[in-house]
């Protein structure tokens, strides 16, 4: 079987059928290709309108649990995919149609654990093309060390297409019940990823009205699940030998990581979330003022100083200025 199509699910119901619809607009036969709905506990009618849909597929594969969380769900899927290759499709968005085939011969034929590829945005005013692949590394075949070093990662899972043994052998796996957990998790995809393609070709369209509709309210987890994410992020380039060439790198999307936490705090301006993530980074003090000392970013290099002097005047100026 050549592709594994998992599909995280959770209360998608106007835009789940739009997405199963490009599944099957595709080039290869449906034995060649399994698609994986992992219905993570929705409230809403997307459970009856994707067995439904799905009633007569005869490679389709529908799981149901709990709700647990995206990075639960998606190592659900993981687990049952049985094809060379896995794409992780969010079930609000939707793919290019007769791309399979196009996709698994080039994955083929380079031999790749991971595939990269250009996305292409659903915003408000209509369909706007992101040019994130556009760089001299398009269409070469290079470690996934080196697109860490040349900071050429987007962390968004879907945006590329992974050899399964690529992964089980790396044991790549999400972080559970936590946001953000594609950072964390892209950082050690491409450390151990022998041969990355970066192609500047359209196959994804993102949703980005859904996403922006979500991301007005920011809460307290919002907060420390960024923190955590990027304590996990250090975790990882603690473990790194020190001469390693992505070890810098790591340290810089950590840092970047730690960024996304003090931002979504600056939004929220409640006190006694300000005391609590003071004290979280207090424990964590010494180990992020060094990452960011190391991350070869002036920006963060500045911050850490800041952190050492005082971690409220740092939360004081990122309000003000957002450095």
């Amino acid at each position: 079987m050549k592709l594994s199509i998992i599909v995280p699910v959770y209360n998608i119901e106007k835009y789940i059928i739009r997405c199963l619809e490009s599944l099957y607009r595709q080039d290869i036969p449906l034995n060649e290709y399994e698609v994986i709905i992992v219905d993570d506990g929705s409230t809403d009618n997307s459970p009856a309108l994707i067995n439904d849909f799905m009633k007569d597929k005869i490679n389709a594969l529908i799981l149901t649990q709990e709700n647990r969380g995206l990075g639960v769900t998606r190592n659900t899927g993981f687990w049952r995919a049985k094809a060379e290759y896995i794409w992780f499709v969010d079930g609000d968005d939707y793919i290019e149609k007769n791309c399979f085939q196009e996709i698994y011969n080039i994955i083929k034929r380079g031999d790749l654990d991971i595939m990269q590829f250009n996305i292409k945005n659903i915003e408000n005013c209509g369909i706007k093309e992101s040019n994130f692949i556009n760089s001299k590394r398009n269409q070469d075949i290079v470690s996934g060390k080196l697109i860490l070093r040349e900071k050429k990662i987007y962390h968004a899972v879907w945006s590329a297409v992974f050899k399964r043994v690529f992964l089980e052998k790396n044991n790549l796996l999400f972080k559970e019940k936590l946001y953000y957990e594609d950072n964390e998790w892209s950082i050690r995809a491409y450390y151990f990823a022998s041969r990355v393609l970066l192609n500047n070709k359209y196959y994804y369209y993102y949703n980005n009205i859904r996403l922006s509709s979500i991301t007005k309210t920011v809460s307290a987890r919002h907060v420390f699940d960024a923190l955590q994410i990027s304590i996990f992020m250090i975790d990882f380039c603690e473990s790194i030998h020190r001469n390693d060439i992505a070890r810098p790198a790591c340290r810089y999307y950590a840092a970047v990581m730690f960024n996304i936490s003090l931002e979504n705090l600056s939004k929220m301006n409640d006190t006694n979330i300000e005391k609590l993530f003071i004290s979280k980074l207090t424990m964590q003090r010494k180990r992020i003022i060094k990452t960011m000392l190391l991350s070869r970013s002036l920006k963060y290099i500045i911050e850490s100083f800041l952190i050492f002097v005082s971690i409220p005047l740092l939360i004081k100026i990122y309000k003000r200025i957002k450095i």
